[in-house]
């Protein structure tokens, strides 16, 4: 359980560092054209992962919606709604294809706002000189 998460997460992690070592600060326009090229290649993978996790995470938030209005927890409908978002979870965290798409979804998080932020930096020092 645990322990299983820590390591994905981990290896989510060591990924951005790759990532982050491998985009450094951008100082020509030709770098700055190729991760702008890279950045486009991802984006579009990003904003489909993204969309397909705002739907799971819509089914868990109707779910703790119908909780936090049930006026008793522990009545049957309380413990229903409780132990439908435990099997839920488990069935997600069951499928590796959710749980490679959410590490990739983690992943492009990570480089996608890295390498907006190396545009940012860019942009601010080139402004800065002018």
């Amino acid at each position: 359980g645990k322990q299983w998460y820590q390591r994905r997460v981990r290896g989510v992690q060591e990924e951005i560092e790759r990532d982050q070592s491998h985009y450094v600060a951008i100082t020509t326009e030709e770098q700055r054209l190729q991760y702008a090229a890279d950045f486009e290649r991802d984006y579009e993978e990003y904003l489909s992962l993204k969309k397909k996790d705002g739907e799971i995470s819509e089914q868990f938030n109707k779910l703790k919606e119908r909780y936090d209005n049930t006026p008793d927890k522990r009545s049957s409908e309380g413990r229903q709604i409780n132990r439908k978002v435990r099997e839920l979870f488990k069935q997600y965290i069951r499928d590796s294809n959710w749980c490679r798409d959410k590490e990739r979804l983690m992943g492009l998080e990570g480089k996608l706002s890295h390498i907006k932020f190396l545009f940012k930096q860019f942009e601010r020092e080139k402004n800065s000189v002018v």
